[in-house]
């Protein structure tokens, strides 16, 4: 069996961990929600953002809204204002985006993570909670 820890790309020799799929951590898990760190994406949803990405599970069977407040990576608070409001779906998974200026995001690769999202149930004619703060504070970023 032969196993390759680098590949070459050009002039460019690349270590393998630079393509495996991140593996989330939950940062925040509650009866209604699990929210894990994804991974910081540059470029993300258009060239002039860059995001930071989470999975989150709605574990209810109702949708579900999550906003951003604000997120500090390694303890150094991301300057400006995200752009997130993204709903989840009953009883799914997927992933939501923290958005800021192209630039905002210095640290692509923090090993700790720290913020606050707002769990949110907008079904205004049958509420089941009222809104929330998912609040995680320094949670290593990758197990």
């Amino acid at each position: 069996k032969i196993k390759f820890s680098s590949v070459k790309i050009g002039n460019k020799t690349h270590k393998l961990s630079e393509f495996q799929e991140p593996v989330p951590n939950t940062v925040y898990e509650d009866s209604n929600v699990k929210i894990e760190y994804y991974d910081i994406i540059k470029g993300y949803p258009y060239d002039w953002y860059d995001s930071v990405c989470f999975t989150v599970t709605n574990k209810r069977d109702f949708q579900i809204t999550i906003q951003c407040d604000s997120i500090a990576l390694d303890g150094v608070q991301i300057d400006g204002d995200p752009s997130m409001s993204d709903e989840i779906s009953p009883k799914s998974t997927g992933k939501i985006y923290a958005s800021y200026d192209e630039g905002s995001i210095t640290n692509i690769n923090p090993s700790k993570i720290s913020g606050n999202l707002r769990v949110i149930d907008f079904n205004y004619d049958n509420k089941h909670f009222d809104s929330y703060d998912a609040t995680f504070v320094n949670v290593k970023t990758h197990k």
